[in-house]
């Protein structure tokens, strides 16, 4: 009962010389193994109590049964490798019925599977049940005229009908291959049958006359593939309970855990076969024993009748046909000897005596789809649209301009709205509703400071109509532009939008009078100056980009985290780059300055030096220094950079952007002979850097309500100054940050603590130092 798939990776049609004679001595090999294979023990019990069930009248035949057990395996003998025709013995051992799809209504006539599936694929997928059919015909024509082959054909059919009740011949997953489970075949029908053989016993039962035995065949055989899965997962229990990996010699537990989960269908399965065996054994002998009338069975396409083609039915007996439909198609209408019957689904011809004739006339089912559609837009087509079972039909939804699909419903369920929608393979009838809206579409209001635009934000506006924009610039200030979807509209302050058919985004920008001034400075130090009037002077607003701290001069470098007009600053930028401020024009400013050294700002025009304005009038300086890696006398003050100038006096000085009339007030320049102090980390007014970190005593002290700190770094370092009670607690960080080497005074400012003893500590690289100061308020 072996499949002869199993274990098979060759090709099953194309064999060379020397392969088919390798085969062959390999299949003797084979053959004389099986006498410990279910195709010496299954078949032989099969065979030998088949005859049981056998009626008196067939007593000759039932004391056979020692002869029918030793010819079971005749028809594996016979096979030949190689062997390509239609009928090869190989391909009469199995069917892979569930190669088939929806192979549980297969039609049963030989030539429809051929007609369908083509002659190649049916004898690839086994040809079991025509096998069958085929000796169940011939044993009755040697019953008929007693022929001397009846022994052998009845062994033959016992041997077939075996296969047809062992589920691994009835499908494509025949030894696991599909699921994991390689070598099930012989492990389930040799290993197992041969431990358990003693357990197959048979009752005896009662044999049938079948009227319809290709029916009948296909019957028992969708029977046993329905048990295929079951054999699987036993297999899979089997492996895990005994721990067995599935290679090597098969240990007695996992074939007892496998007979514990197969065992009860195994025992139905021969039990149904014995009794199948002797019933088509009877059924041949009956129809030898009688005049046979015939009937012509036939059905239309969309449907089999069944049996069906040329049915014999002994004279006297009844016969009844059953009419199926096949999926998507309905009876329409049966005729019995050409005259029309009741669509009935049987049809049963009661003591046959005559010859007949039964077609069913099938038609394909018709559905209906119900389209429509709301106000505002159509479907395409519409209204009742009948369609074939199984076709396929587009509908296209086609709204008005400036609407839009809003709903879909198919059959009153809610779907995704579209413009189109397709109803594949249609098999049941269906309602198809569509409705439309008028389209919404968002106007996206933006604008910058300094004014309003009423309405704003997201405006909601249906197709076709009109919105309109008030701009509202703030005091002083006035429209600077305005753009439509990215195109420049004008400066008004009122906008109308007609006949709205799409999004649209209106930008306003408005003008506080601020200009954009631009300036190039060095990679390294520069001297730099805030020219315009701005609305945030923090220097990480204005150069962000600035590497480090801002540096402004009194006496001393100090730090300026927030940046003033007038004033002069030194700040590191680590690559050469342009930078931009906006704000307001200064046409004209006043700085202060000490006695000496000063840094000094600009405006936003160039002044000329010549033209600087000084109170007193006529104040003495010396020539005025710009930085570029180095100092050089400057000739103007340009917007962005500072400069340093010094003063014989302390005073102010002037720039404006018109010449001032009396030349009286201008400054007179005399050289000073003398460079202006370096850059912060160059040397404090020299140009010598610190030998040592030193944390110099706060003066004043005491002091009220502030004191200078004086530090001095000997190299660049990250600076750490705090302020601490006598409690050791932390009232005030007075630095935290990365300074270069360098002199530096700190400004402390104690306004907001109590009086009393204070420390102050300097951290910088290894360095450490606390001195004492005292606030007396």
């Amino acid at each position: 009962m072996d499949h002869p798939h199993a274990n098979d990776s060759l090709p099953r049609k194309k064999f060379s010389l020397i392969q088919k004679v390798s085969v062959i001595l390999l299949s003797c090999l084979w053959l004389s193994s099986q006498a410990f294979s279910w195709g010496s023990t299954g078949h032989k019990i099969i065979n030998q109590k088949a005859p049981m069930h056998l009626p008196a009248d067939m007593s000759v035949w039932k004391a056979d049964s020692l002869l029918f057990a030793s010819h079971a395996s005749d028809a594996d003998n016979r096979k030949i490798s190689g062997d390509t025709s239609f009928w090869a013995e190989s391909e009469r051992h199995y069917i892979d019925i569930d190669y088939y799809p929806n192979f549980h209504s297969l039609p049963q006539s030989l030539d429809s599977m051929i007609m369908l599936f083509g002659r190649s694929t049916v004898w690839n997928q086994g040809t079991l049940p025509w096998v069958i059919q085929w000796e169940v015909d011939s044993l009755t024509a040697q019953f008929r005229r007693n022929d001397t082959a009846i022994v052998r054909t009845m062994s033959d059919l016992g041997h077939y009908v075996a296969d047809a009740h062992q589920p691994l011949h009835c499908t494509k997953n025949y030894d696991g291959q599909l699921t994991g489970n390689n070598g099930i075949h012989s492990r389930y029908e040799s290993t197992m049958i041969n431990a358990y053989q003693g357990s197959l016993i048979i009752q005896p039962d009662s044999v049938q006359y079948i009227s319809s035995p290709l029916n009948y065949i296909f019957a028992f055989i969708d029977h046993s593939q329905s048990y295929v899965d079951s054999i699987m997962h036993a297999d899979t229990y089997a492996k895990s309970v005994s721990g067995w990996s599935g290679s090597g010699s098969v240990p007695a537990a996992y074939t007892n855990a496998l007979w514990q989960k197969v065992g009860d269908f195994t025992i139905d399965q021969f039990q149904r076969a014995t009794v199948t065996l002797a019933s088509l054994w009877y059924t041949a002998w009956v129809n030898s024993q009688t005049t046979m009338n015939i009937i012509a069975a036939s059905a239309t396409v969309g449907g089999s009748i069944v049996p069906s083609g040329t049915v014999f039915v002994p004279s006297g007996h009844d016969t009844t046909f059953a009419v199926n439909a096949r999926t998507g198609y309905h009876l329409d209408s049966l005729t019995v000897d050409g005259l029309k019957v009741d669509s009935l689904l049987t049809y049963t011809f009661y003591g046959v005596s005559a010859p007949h004739a039964i077609q069913a006339w099938f038609s394909l089912n018709k559905d209906t789809i119900l389209a429509s559609s709301g106000p505002n837009g159509s479907v395409v087509p519409s209204g009742a649209v009948v369609l074939s079972y199984g076709s396929s039909q587009k509908f296209s939804f086609v709204p008005l301009p400036g609407y839009h699909v809003d709903s879909l419903f198919i059959d009153g369920v809610g779907q995704a709205p579209d413009t189109t929608y397709t109803f594949n393979n249609m098999t049941v009838s269906h309602t198809l509703a569509v409705t439309f809206a008028i389209n919404h579409y968002t106007i996206t209001v933006t604008s910058g400071v300094h004014g309003s635009v009423i309405p704003s934000g997201l405006i909601d506006v249906v197709y076709g109509d009109s919105a309109t924009f008030v701009l509202h610039p703030d005091s002083s200030c006035r429209v600077d532009s305005v753009f439509l979807d990215g195109a420049y509209l004008g400066r008004d302050t009122l906008y109308t939008l007609r006949n709205i058919t799409g999004n649209h985004t209106l930008d306003v920008r408005f003008n506080d009078g601020s200009i954009p001034l631009a300036f190039t400075v060095a990679s390294q130090w520069n001297m730099v100056s805030v020219p315009l009037t701005m609305s945030d002077y923090s220097l990480g607003v204005l150069y962000p980009t600035a590497n480090g701290s801002a540096f402004e001069y009194a006496s001393g470098y100090q730090v300026a985290e927030t940046l003033k007009n007038g004033y002069g600053y030194w700040m590191r930028f680590t690559t050469q780059q342009s930078l931009t401020l906006r704000g307001r024009e200064r046409t004209a400013d006043t700085f202060y300055v000490a006695e000496g050294w000063n840094m000094i700002g600009s405006i936003s025009t160039p002044v000329p030096v010549s033209e600087i304005i000084s109170s007193p009038p006529g104040m003495v300086t010396s020539n005025f220094f710009e930085y570029k890696d180095g100092y050089l006398e400057a000739d103007s003050i340009r917007p962005g950079y500072g400069y340093w100038v010094k003063t014989s006096q302390a005073g102010q000085l002037m720039l404006s952007s018109s010449p001032h009339p009396q030349s009286v007030n201008r400054i007179r320049i005399v050289a000073a002979g003398e460079n202006p102090p370096p850059p912060p980390g160059k040397g404090h007014m020299g140009t010598s850097l610190p030998a040592n970190f030193t944390l110099s005593p706060a003066y004043p002290n005491p002091f009220n309500p502030s004191t200078t700190i004086h530090i001095e770094l000997p190299t660049d370092s990250h600076v750490v100054l705090k302020l601490f009670n006598t409690l050791g607690q932390c009232v005030s960080t007075l630095l935290d940050e990365s300074r270069p080497a360098g002199r530096y005074d700190v400004r402390v400012d104690a306004s907001a603590l109590a009086s009393g003893v204070y420390f102050y500590r300097l951290e910088a690289g290894i360095f450490s130092q606390t001195m004492k100061i005292i606030l007396a308020k």
